[in-house]
């Protein structure tokens, strides 16, 4: 069985903010959509120098869901 590319392959910066920020997504969310760890999409984040939001902000999108 062929293993997946690795995240970084897979999701480009614009879409990982678009899903973070624009459309309120947890970093887990987004790991569930591209069969990963939220650990991976952190460091993704990192990499490409996306802030992340405080716990407040998170609550706050999934309120609003």
């Amino acid at each position: 069985m062929p293993r997946k590319a690795p995240l970084r392959d897979r999701i480009d910066k614009a879409t990982l903010e678009k899903l973070y920020h624009q459309q309120g997504l947890t970093a887990g969310q987004i790991a569930q959509r591209y069969g990963s760890f939220s650990s991976n999409v952190i460091v993704l984040m990192q990499k490409y120098k996306i802030p992340r939001r405080s716990k407040g902000a998170g609550m706050r999108s999934k309120l609003r869901g």
